[in-house]
């Protein structure tokens, strides 16, 4: 599922979209996921949302807190 469509009728204000978008795909190319349609990403997308729901922050930011979501979830 495209990021954008797991957006649509959220609770975000547009300019915390575009920090949310752009902290998904900084985190795709930085784990090298190229394909925005594997599972990985919505896996990707479900953390960076849920990092951004806590706090809102700046792209970078939101992307190293999801990609560390995510290890701790992998080493668990």
């Amino acid at each position: 599922m495209p990021f954008h469509d797991m957006l649509a009728g959220s609770i975000f204000a547009p300019e915390e979209i575009k920090i949310l978008v752009a902290a998904f795909e900084g985190a795709c190319d930085e784990i090298g996921l190229k394909d925005r349609d594997d599972v990985m990403a919505e896996i990707v997308a479900k953390a960076v949302i849920q990092t951004g729901g806590r706090q809102m922050a700046d792209a970078r930011t939101l992307k190293n807190q999801a990609l560390a979501l995510l290890r701790n979830r992998k080493s668990s």
